[in-house]
């Protein structure tokens, strides 16, 4: 593990009215923070520099206002592409935000087969116990656990969480049909460097409208906000308006 000396003036810690230990570790959220919301980390480096489990740290971040997901006009037409068939490769994001909303049906609704890395269930399942999505995919027999051997190796494990890289690593092994990521930066890892499709929870929402298995994805953007699972308004809207609501 590397250390950072970063001198602060004795002044500036006395206005803080803080310990020095809680100065840090205010630092390190802040920071955290920062970071995954410029696209620099991914939430799985993220949650690690701050100290947070995965699904707490989607959780606090979209309380601080920062969204968990966004795209730009680019990714937002393949983001609401049609879904193609077969087998998909998840991360914790849509299982966090369909549990939170009571969708987490929607997934072996749209797909043949879901396949959950190792690494994705400890998040959710384990670390993430009490959240959103632990429950869930405890009772979820339609998914397929799977530990991802060997392990991820560079970049993937340098640049991203576990659950991230697992996901990634699994959907280009197995030629899944698409890993399902909120990430930007797993998002382009998962299509620049290995050629996997990806999908959103937004992109999620929508098919689930097309094929008739939801009737409106409106009030489920806005029951996922009020959960805590945070979607940029632009993301909202434009799914909203592909929806035609």
């Amino acid at each position: 593990m590397s250390r950072v000396a970063i001198a602060i003036p004795d002044h500036v810690l006395l206005a803080t009215r803080q310990s020095p230990e809680k100065f840090v570790r205010e630092a390190k959220f802040l920071l955290a923070f920062h970071l995954f919301e410029q696209g620099r980390l991914s939430a799985g480096i993220a949650c690690q520099l701050c100290g947070l489990g995965r699904v707490d740290f989607l959780l606090v971040v979209s309380r601080q206002g920062i969204p968990v997901a966004d795209r730009d006009d680019e990714e937002a037409a393949k983001e609401f592409a049609p879904c193609p068939a077969g087998s998909v490769v998840t991360n914790s994001e849509p299982i966090v935000a369909l549990s939170a909303v009571g969708r987490l049906d929607l997934l072996p609704a749209l797909f043949e087969s879901v396949l959950v890395p190792a690494a994705v269930f400890r998040e959710v399942a384990g670390a993430g116990l009490g959240r959103p999505g632990a429950n869930e995919l405890r009772r979820a027999a339609w998914a397929r656990v799977v530990d991802v051997e060997p392990s991820p190796g560079p970049p993937l494990s340098e640049e991203l969480g576990p659950g991230e890289a697992e996901t990634i690593a699994l959907a280009a092994r197995t030629g899944a049909s698409l890993a399902l990521l909120d990430d930007r930066r797993a998002r382009r890892a998962a299509e620049d460097g290995y050629g996997v499709g990806v999908k959103g929870v937004a992109g999620l929402l929508l098919e689930g409208k097309r094929r008739r298995i939801l009737p409106s994805v409106r009030p489920l953007l806005d029951r996922m906000l009020a959960e805590g699972y945070r979607l940029s308004p632009r993301l909202i809207d434009h799914t909203c308006r592909e929806a035609g609501e």
